[in-house]
């Protein structure tokens, strides 16, 4: 893979054990386009109506989910970090309330609803972290992060802003904040990314900055993450 305006950055990767490429957050992220503008098509391409075999998260790019049924609705922050209340749904009906204080999650189904532990369970043991098996704590907190991260990218752009975000080897968030104006050169990155850099977090891996599509590595005028 090569990076637009960088011909001197190359990122290789290799396939799974199911034989796919997980492209992620740090290398890029899948974008769907027309088949007449590519040089080349690996595969078959799908019959109009059949539906995608999986879907990868915007905000989480390393998890892989089995479809998009299920989201988080009505997501409120808390005071404390790590504390909030949200709603899980399923093809858009609320089934379950959540709950996070930074250390604990916790998931209470609602009655009468679609979602039984099978329905959930089969979901989960679907889903794919980095290629391999996760967990349904790990679904549950890519879902909520997907949603709180939408939003705030979302009303930033609005504003005429966007969102840097310092992620840890596991590329999960250790915080996030809007940036106003949102650079408009390579001035403004390498300026941004000064400011950001003069104080340094342990065990970060970088910050990443939002495109309104996508995330990509914040970085110095020299090329530095």
């Amino acid at each position: 893979m090569r990076y637009p305006g960088d011909p001197d950055r190359v990122t290789r990767i290799d396939p799974d054990e199911a034989g796919e490429y997980l492209v992620t957050g740090g290398a890029g992220g899948w974008q769907a386009v027309d088949p007449g503008c590519c040089d080349r098509i690996a595969g078959q391409i799908p019959a109009p109506g059949m539906t995608q075999r999986f879907v990868m998260l915007t905000h989480t790019p390393d998890m892989r989910l089995p479809h998009d049924r299920f989201r988080v609705t009505d997501l409120h922050r808390g005071p404390a970090p790590g504390e909030y209340t949200a709603r899980l749904t399923l093809d858009g009906q609320p089934v379950a309330a959540l709950t996070g204080n930074g250390r604990r999650l916790r998931m209470r189904v609602f009655p009468d609803t679609p979602l039984g532990r099978n329905t959930w369970d089969a979901y989960v043991a679907a889903c794919r972290f980095r290629g391999a098996p996760t967990t349904g704590r790990r679904v549950l907190e890519a879902l909520v992060e997907e949603q709180d991260l939408a939003q705030l990218t979302a009303n930033a752009w609005v504003g005429g802003g966007t969102v840097v975000r310092l992620l840890d080897h596991d590329h999960a968030t250790i915080e996030a904040h809007e940036v106003m104006p949102r650079p408009a050169d390579p001035a403004d990155h390498h300026d941004l990314y000064t400011r950001l850099a003069a104080h340094p977090t342990p065990g970060a891996a970088g910050w990443v900055i939002w495109t309104a599509t996508r995330w990509r590595w914040l970085r110095s005028a020299g090329g530095q993450a």
